[in-house]
């Protein structure tokens, strides 16, 4: 029976490698299903890695449980290797998901953008920074799957906000997600989860990227060049309520600036505008006139 740390495993198989981490899934002794998150064996002895990995999970526990988080049930070393134990998603990720069957996600889509939303700004709240929020990182939760819910996971890049300063050494994460601000000056912020959750949901109604890029150079050429216009999202998928766009297409502003700068702003303006959608038109008229 495998260990890690005082914790006792049952049952361990091979699930798959993501990012870097290898997972694992098994069964503690009073039969919960876990995942075992483990820094990926090439990986161990590079010592810039290790330890980005075991800040991660020293983040992921101070982080207090949310229902829109996968949360850490413990944390240590296995010899040189740090791992992480974490409770089983009945699901997988809503990139997987996207890939699988996009038109479930399109009619869940605003829950999902919710969920997620909620996650990010208790991260937020909490003190940290993600610094890789894409669909990647996004568990959906299937056991029912009339109302899916998703968890934000793998704080390998997450930092402290306590610790942010301008570094152009900090150009690290997922090009198409990363802010203009980022890839220019390694400035990093609560907008850079912004952006990047504004390019997630742009993506995940669009099934395109709003600033096209292959790669880092390509990325941010798009990102910086001000002639380059984002097509609003409305404009791409007519489906998508005019509010709802706003909120998404403020999100993913080129100038910080002009950007939301507070993950509670974007949640309420997201609820606002999902309860618009099912809104009768003469109950939005009057709401606007009471305000």
């Amino acid at each position: 029976m495998p260990r890690y740390g005082k914790y006792q495993i049952t049952g361990m198989r091979d699930f798959r490698i993501g990012g870097m981490a290898t997972l694992s899934t098994g069964k503690m002794v009073d039969g919960a299903e876990i995942v075992v998150r483990e820094l990926q064996e090439k990986l161990v002895f590079k010592w810039q890695m290790r330890r980005k990995f075991s800040i991660g999970l020293k983040i992921r526990k101070k982080i207090p449980p949310h229902p829109n988080l996968v949360w850490s049930i413990g944390t240590g070393w296995k010899g040189f290797t740090p791992f992480e134990l974490m409770p089983f998603v009945n699901g997988t990720s809503l990139q997987s998901q996207l890939i699988q069957d996009r038109d479930y996600v399109l009619q869940h889509a605003v829950g999902i953008l919710l969920q997620s939303a909620e996650g990010i700004k208790h991260v937020h709240a909490s003190g940290f920074l993600h610094l890789d929020v894409k669909a990647g990182n996004i568990l959906l939760d299937l056991t029912d799957r009339e109302n899916p819910e998703a968890k934000i996971t793998d704080f390998d890049l997450s930092m402290p906000r306590r610790w942010i300063r301008p570094d152009k050494s900090l150009r690290y994460g997922t090009f198409n997600y990363m802010s203009p601000e980022h890839l220019k000056k390694g400035q990093i912020g609560v907008e850079s989860d912004i952006f990047a959750f504004g390019v997630l949901a742009y993506n995940l109604y669009t099934n395109e990227m709003p600033f096209p890029g292959n790669n880092a150079v390509e990325s941010r050429a798009a990102k910086t060049d001000p002639s380059f216009k984002v097509i609003p999202l409305e404009e791409k998928n007519s489906n998508v309520p005019k509010k709802i766009s706003e909120v998404i297409m403020r999100c993913i502003e080129r100038e910080s600036t002009l950007r939301y700068s507070d993950m509670r702003i974007v949640v309420r303006d997201l609820w606002t505008a999902s309860l618009l959608q099912h809104m009768p038109a003469a109950e939005k008229t009057r709401k606007w006139e009471l305000d």
